[in-house]
């Protein structure tokens, strides 16, 4: 399995613990900036989180990114990053500090996408479950493609995806990530066998 890069040490070699200062620092921001840190004031929503007419008619592609990393309150923020910093750590451990930044921008960035080409112009979407959901993906198809269980691996992160429809939030943006994570999951499992199997062929 692929680690971290060799010779790193320290706090900010964990691309896990990167992100979850960018988006704790965020969040402080949009708190100060809102003068509330326990709810974000929706004029700053607009601003920093994905205002698909702002998108589309003002030309604030920007957003596209700087939604990833901002959330609407402290719980949403909360859980985004238990599960961030818990995913997350497993991806740095099965793959790599590199895999773990292109899953979280690729997801995020692809569910935004959808969101932007579904959702109507007054659509104000924010957070990094969309991200979160792609690391989710990538795990579950990686040790699928590993294990043969390549059906079982799509029909748990199905059933894992109906089961936060319970939950408001925007489905759109969690599709997208996971449907990113599970290619991701499955070209980097594939590559990896490969590369297996030209060391050490089976005879």
């Amino acid at each position: 399995m692929y680690r971290r890069w060799e010779g790193e040490e320290g706090f900010f070699s964990s691309i896990t613990n990167v992100l979850l200062t960018l988006n704790i620092l965020v969040y402080i921001f949009t708190g100060i900036v809102g003068n509330n840190i326990v709810k974000i004031n929706i004029a700053v929503l607009s601003w920093l989180g994905q205002y698909n007419y702002a998108v589309i008619y003002r030309g604030a592609y920007y957003q596209l990114i700087t939604a990833m990393f901002v959330h609407g309150d402290l719980l949403h923020l909360g859980l985004n990053m238990f599960w961030l910093f818990f995913l997350g750590r497993q991806i740095e451990k099965m793959m790599s500090n590199r895999d773990l930044l292109l899953i979280y921008f690729s997801g995020g960035i692809l569910g935004n996408i959808l969101t932007l080409m579904i959702f109507p112009p007054s659509t104000i979407s924010f957070g990094a479950s969309g991200a979160v959901f792609a690391i989710f993906g990538a795990l579950v198809m990686f040790g699928g493609v590993f294990s043969g269980g390549i059906q079982n691996a799509i029909f748990y992160a199905i059933l894992i995806f109906m089961i936060n429809l319970a939950f408001p939030a925007n489905v759109i943006a969690h599709a997208g990530g996971l449907l990113a994570g599970l290619i991701y999951g499955y070209y980097r499992g594939r590559r990896l066998i490969r590369r297996i199997y030209r060391y050490y062929p089976v005879p």
